[in-house]
């Protein structure tokens, strides 16, 4: 892995113990080797820092970051975008998990659209109990910011 990634995950953390580890195998399971991952625990009261010192101890491409009061989780993922190192940054919610090829498919393709400026790729929406209950595939490149406030379903 050279210095700095080509991928900064940053994973925005309240009291998400139950669902975290799942979050976490699913970037360790991913194809591309070359990430960094960086939870920011926003103050939890239940397993979740835990939970994250476990990963870092496990992987050095895993880090920790922990407030000690509640900021919220844009000001949470300010601070995991400050700390990103990677060429690319993807959100992950704690209660969320990103198929094994995720990462190297999107670093593949917005390696070959350098020119444009957002991207949006497909989603999986899975309910517990339900299973696969919504599935978005699509690919945008925008070439501007301003497209962007057109859209009515943004996901991260």
């Amino acid at each position: 892995m050279s210095s700095a990634p080509a991928v900064s995950v940053i994973i925005a953390a309240r009291d998400y113990g139950e669902h975290l580890p799942t979050a976490l195998a699913s970037v360790s399971a991913q194809t591309l080797q070359d990430w960094e991952c960086i939870i920011v625990d926003d103050a939890s009261s239940d397993g979740t820092p835990r939970i994250a010192a476990e990963a870092v101890a496990k992987d050095k491409r895993f880090r920790s970051i922990r407030f000690d009061a509640n900021v919220g989780v844009s000001a949470a993922r300010n601070r995991g975008i400050a700390e990103a190192q990677g060429r690319y940054v993807q959100f992950l919610d704690a209660d969320d998990a990103i198929a094994p090829e995720k990462l190297a498919r999107q670093a593949a393709f917005l390696d070959a659209h350098p020119d444009s400026s957002a991207r949006m790729l497909r989603l999986r929406a899975f309910h517990r109990c339900a299973g696969l209950w919504r599935n978005r595939a699509s690919i945008m490149v925008m070439r501007s910011w301003m497209g962007l406030a057109m859209l009515t379903s943004i996901a991260c």
